[in-house]
């Protein structure tokens, strides 16, 4: 029997054995129910499509997010469009903070 809803939005650009996971995780939602919250608020982060370091850093801003997952290529594009000159600003990291990965970045506040 059913315990409540389940939401299930792949990205359109994924196929097969990649939706599995996000498929089980709305199922289960939908079937067992959430459990009991532990906190009121949940921080979250914004993404950034695979655009110039400017463009990337006006919607990195206007998102309003702590944090950003920057994609610094999408599927079709090759290393060199991966490979941004140094200094050009996408990728830079708050003082004094390590990075979550090589995709995600903490924003730095002018």
């Amino acid at each position: 029997m059913p315990a409540g809803w389940g939401e299930w939005s792949p990205f359109l650009d994924y196929r097969g054995a990649e939706l599995v996971p996000w498929l089980r995780a709305a199922d289960e939602a939908a079937e067992h129910g959430w459990p009991a919250p532990v906190r009121t608020e949940v921080p979250v982060n914004s993404t950034i499509p695979a655009v110039g370091p400017e463009q990337a850093h006006d919607i990195a801003r206007a998102a309003g997010c702590r944090t950003a997952k920057i994609k610094v290529a999408e599927r079709g594009q090759t290393l060199a469009d991966d490979c941004l000159p140094a200094g050009s600003g996408a990728r830079r990291t708050r003082p004094g903070r390590k990075s979550a990965g090589r995709r995600q970045r903490g924003l730095e506040r002018r």
